[in-house]
């Protein structure tokens, strides 16, 4: 019994040193990779829409760039970290930390958004008044600033919109907040099981940079610009 228990230990061991190398590994090819060539680590829109728009603003700007995928939360600490050097699309209020406010710079505005609050359509009973919001349990995408929406007592974090909107197809939540553009899109997934409840708030949407980059915001503004006067944004965002 005791060899048994040994071996098993031993080979716990291996898998272990196999994890840690693999890691190591992992780290140096990505500090290789970024120090022998001249791409900048970019965050990943949680939108394929918005991710779309990037792509363009950034090939306008002639940015060539590499994207480093993470969960929010974790791409914000990346971003503060200097790994992670631009992020698209934000708004400034989300990404308040005091490490954040010390390395980021914003660009122009990208699009406005419109914030809604969205129950299950099922729900044809249910009648939002701001001043409840207390008695409701909302749903929102982890990493973003919750201490916005402190009139909601019980908030529920999770990492992508496809959960978010399976929690609320099965009344695990009563309320979601999301943009429009996201809102629109899982309407279409979902064969229009929603329902718009409440404007919440809007908010023009823009591209993060850190300061150690912040040389490519003029490019990126002037890429911003080129685009939206070529009407090659909305559309794509709006798609849905």
């Amino acid at each position: 019994m005791p060899l048994i228990s040994g071996h098993i230990k031993h080979r716990g061991q291996k898998k272990t040193l196999v994890y840690i190398c693999m890691a190591i590994s992992l780290f140096l090819s990505f500090t290789v990779h970024s120090e022998n060539d001249d791409s900048i680590a970019i965050g990943k829109t949680l939108s394929p829409a918005f991710q779309r728009v990037f792509n363009m603003i950034l090939a306008e700007a002639e940015i060539k760039t590499e994207i480093v995928p993470a969960p929010l939360g974790r791409e914000r600490k990346l971003f503060e970290q200097g790994i992670i050097k631009i992020e698209c699309c934000v708004v400034p209020e989300w990404r308040n930390l005091p490490g954040e406010n010390a390395v980021q710079r914003f660009s122009i505005p990208v699009y406005v958004e419109d914030q809604l609050l969205v129950t299950h359509a099922t729900d044809s009973e249910f009648q939002f008044e701001l001043k409840h919001a207390h008695s409701y349990t909302l749903g929102l995408i982890r990493g973003f600033n919750k201490d916005l929406y402190q009139e909601f007592e019980h908030k529920v974090e999770v990492n992508n919109y496809d959960v978010l909107f399976n929690m609320l197809q099965t009344k695990r939540l009563d309320l979601v907040l999301v943009g429009r553009p996201e809102f629109n899109r899982q309407q279409f997934v979902h064969n229009d099981i929603f329902n718009e409840v409440h404007l919440y708030t809007q908010h023009p949407l823009r591209i993060r940079v850190h300061k150690s980059v912040q040389h490519l915001l003029a490019d990126i503004d002037k890429a911003i610009v080129l685009l939206t006067q070529q009407k090659q944004i909305k559309p794509i965002i709006e798609a849905f």
